[in-house]
């Protein structure tokens, strides 16, 4: 459950959707403080990375958001 929050909670970032994603976010955490989709969630939504280069890299690590 907290994967598919973490995911959600991405996705509203990506869209500029921060409350959403603030919220999201810290439902994954409560379920898996490990999550790193939460943590990453809340770094696009703070405006401190782009959250295409995160979904860049990830992919060409051959790894999903």
């Amino acid at each position: 459950m907290a994967r598919i929050e973490g995911q959600i909670a991405f996705a509203q970032a990506a869209l500029a959707r921060r409350p959403a994603a603030c919220r999201a976010s810290w439902r994954a955490l409560r379920g898996n403080p490990l999550e790193r989709r939460a943590y990453l969630a809340l770094a696009v939504a703070a405006g401190a990375v782009p959250a295409t280069s995160i979904v860049r890299l990830a992919n060409r690590r051959g790894r999903g958001i």
